[in-house]
């Protein structure tokens, strides 16, 4: 049988929203959540998602959006993915991405080179 996830863009289209959702989806045992970081150069997500993030990053800053994925964190038991994109995390540094967003269970990033994979 095949697993159920969801995709949420963190804060969308308000941070009272998107926890509201979470909660939904715990409550209906969704087995994983893809959790889009905003980003303001969303090249690979198409016209809706980059009106989306737009939307969200008039509204909210990275530090509002690890707040709230903190929260999906303690909220959500089933896995959790991130989607971004590398400049996000290159800009804060890996080591330093990686501990502002604590366990996860797997990362995707969306304009990652392939010659950069290694790194990560």
């Amino acid at each position: 049988m095949g697993k159920l996830g969801i995709y949420l863009l963190a804060n969308y289209p308000s941070r009272e929203t998107f926890i509201e959702a979470v909660k939904m989806c715990d409550k209906y045992s969704i087995d994983f959540l893809e959790v889009g970081f905003p980003f303001s150069d969303p090249i690979a997500d198409g016209d809706t998602l980059e009106k989306a993030c737009y939307e969200t990053l008039q509204k909210y800053d990275f530090n509002d959006t690890i707040d709230s994925f903190k929260e999906v964190q303690g909220i959500f038991k089933g896995k959790i993915y991130i989607m971004t994109y590398a400049n996000i995390v290159y800009s804060l540094g890996i080591d330093n991405f990686a501990e502002r967003v604590g366990k996860i269970s797997g990362i995707i990033l969306a304009d990652l080179p392939l010659r950069e994979t290694g790194l990560f």
